[in-house]
């Protein structure tokens, strides 16, 4: 094999090398803003695999990535099962900052399970229900309860006036809770 062969395979190697899982902050924020933007759709697919149980393909065409792509940013919390197909584990510990709204308002939440950030989407769900129906229950459910991060208890917003206040103002953004 001649050098120059040699240095091209090498090249390509480390050029498809899987990165690390980010774990934390500091890892994700080194991220170029379009690599943190792909995470972001490898982890909607994610959770389309772990929500909907479809195929990493599907996750990923419906998350608009590839299974590629996801696999290189979420590969972590994703394992070949019995059958050999690719499956989502049950919870991972990728970090994720998301946006919670919170009794202190909107925040920025740099979250450490997929577990704490399936509680935020909730309570973010449960407040467009209330907006679009009226219905204050799956709202009501949240009453007291938090997440604690940095040894801080942050307390989801349950004033149905305030959600509704913020609301009519335009203050949510349903699209993404993820930060951009």
């Amino acid at each position: 094999m001649s050098a120059l062969h040699r240095k091209n395979s090498r090249s390509s190697a480390t050029k498809h090398r899987r990165p690390s899982a980010i774990r934390t902050a500091a890892s994700y924020w080194n991220l170029r803003p379009t690599e943190r933007a792909a995470r972001e759709r490898a982890l909607d697919a994610l959770g389309r695999m772990r929500r909907q149980h479809k195929s990493l393909a599907s996750s990923a065409r419906e998350a608009a990535t590839t299974p590629k792509t996801t696999l290189r940013y979420v590969g972590a919390a994703i394992r070949r099962g019995t059958s050999g197909r690719f499956v989502a584990a049950k919870y991972d510990r990728l970090f994720r900052p998301l946006f919670m709204q919170t009794v202190d308002g909107r925040i920025n939440v740099p979250l450490q399970s997929s577990s704490m950030a399936s509680l935020v989407g909730r309570h973010y769900s449960a407040m467009g229900y209330f907006l679009t129906t009226g219905d204050p229950s799956r709202v009501l459910a949240f009453r007291n309860k938090f997440i604690e991060v940095g040894g801080k208890r942050l307390y989801f917003l349950t004033d149905l006036d305030e959600i509704e206040r913020l609301g009519r103002a335009g203050e949510f953004s349903f699209e993404s809770l993820y930060e951009h």
